[in-house]
């Protein structure tokens, strides 16, 4: 297995038994947006940065940037609903 390590704006993937980092890439290029938070899910590790409505998808073997979906839409809904349940 590999550890994958968030560090500012940059991942680090980890090898435990050898003791090395095996490859570290950039997330953003904004400095500003730190990683947050990883999430391994099959193949795929999801990435979530600070300050930012979008997640991105990588591959867990190749490292390859798969995909990226904006949340904003998802988290605007679920805070207005919550904002008309506090009015009530």
């Amino acid at each position: 297995g590999k550890l994958w390590c968030g560090c500012q704006n940059q991942i680090h993937v980890i090898n435990p038994l050898a003791f090395n980092i095996e490859i570290s890439f950039h997330v953003t290029s904004d400095s500003s947006r730190t990683v947050q938070c990883l999430v391994s899910s099959g193949q795929g590790v999801w990435v979530a940065s600070q300050q930012s409505s979008k997640v991105m998808l990588f591959h867990a073997v190749t490292y390859e940037f798969l995909h990226e979906v904006s949340i904003a839409q998802a988290v605007s809904q679920k805070l207005q609903s919550s904002d008309d349940i506090i009015r009530q």
